[in-house]
């Protein structure tokens, strides 16, 4: 789970294609190493379901952009 989240490289990328036009990305893609690893929604809250279907992050956006220009409170 943790490697969808916060694995890094130089030749990985996360890219945001419209519905409309997911076809036509993958049909770019092709021959490539590619993974759909999210959808967005219009939410206030930020949610993360692991590979086996479980939720393992739903948090307020608003408490995570707090956190990160504040920093996180280890008190």
């Amino acid at each position: 789970e943790e490697g969808l989240l916060f694995s890094e490289s130089n030749s990985r990328f996360i890219i945001e294609v419209k519905k409309e036009k997911e076809e036509k990305f993958k049909e770019i893609l092709k021959g490539n190493i590619y993974a759909k690893i999210g959808k967005t929604i219009n939410s206030k809250k930020f949610t993360v379901i692991g590979t086996n279907n479980k939720k393992i992050l739903d948090a307020d956006i608003f408490e995570l952009k707090k956190c990160w220009q504040e920093g996180l409170n280890y008190d």
